[in-house]
């Protein structure tokens, strides 16, 4: 299984340095001198050069210290991530929140930056108040991910079983793959099989899914099942070698 790789990229993938909309519960007017900086910054990334935009962005900031309005902040978050200073950009996140916390994109790029952190415990909070926002089936199961992380591993498999038996559309098999992960984890083999065979019509022409049942089978030690399920298997391609061997 390739659970962690498979939830890395998922979360990079989808938490992007998003794009402010301002909700108008946010919408707070700036002065001039805010308007005349936010100009410069905007010249300055139109031509690529991110560290001048930070360095007159936090100039601004030194100088100006009581003008505040959460673009400021969320201008100079996206910035110091940009330049790889996590730390300063989660400081200048948490400030903008402190004005608007009604932009899901702002709790998203938060998240984003607890993650790089390793603090899951944030990123997942984050995600949470996002999904509130603007509620995606993306969002909640970057929620399971850093639950995982976390260490909150039975909270996420029940929140990725609801997630799961909600989208009927099929197409998230690596979705399926972490709630296998996760049951084996938690030594909820029985579960597992159970919400196979709950999402087998959206699912059954794929032959890893037949291969996940091949894991459950053998956690079991039932080696009848999991040979059937192997041959289902190979049905759809040949096995490779380490496949051959799972189910002894």
């Amino acid at each position: 299984m390739t659970g962690c790789r498979i939830t890395l990229c998922c979360l990079l993938c989808i938490l992007v340095f998003s794009t402010i909309n301002v909700n108008a519960s946010c919408r707070q007017q700036y002065s001039m001198r805010v308007s005349r900086i936010l100009h410069k910054v905007g010249q300055q990334l139109e031509t690529g050069a991110s560290k001048q935009a930070l360095a007159l962005l936090s100039e601004f900031r030194e100088n100006y210290p009581a003008e505040k309005h959460f673009i400021l902040f969320s201008h100079l978050g996206n910035l110091h991530a940009e330049n790889g200073n996590n730390k300063d950009a989660l400081v200048a996140y948490t400030q903008a929140l402190d004005l608007c916390r009604d932009e899901a994109a702002l709790w998203q790029n938060q998240a984003r930056v607890a993650w790089d952190l390793k603090n899951y415990e944030l990123a997942e909070t984050s995600l949470l108040e996002a999904w509130q926002i603007k509620p995606s089936d993306e969002l909640l199961f970057n929620v399971v991910l850093a639950r995982i992380h976390a260490g909150k591993k039975a909270q996420a498999l029940d929140t990725l079983e609801e997630l799961l038996n909600r989208s009927t559309q099929g197409g998230r098999l690596n979705w399926v793959e972490a709630y296998i992960d996760l049951c084996l984890d938690q030594k909820r083999v029985k579960r597992g099989l159970f919400a196979l065979q709950n999402w087998r019509q959206d699912y059954e022409h794929e032959p890893q899914f037949w291969y996940l049942q091949t894991l459950l089978h053998v956690r079991l030690n039932d080696s009848v099942q999991a040979a059937a399920c192997l041959d289902i298997m190979a049905s759809f391609r040949p096995l490779q070698e380490s496949e051959k061997k799972t189910s002894g």
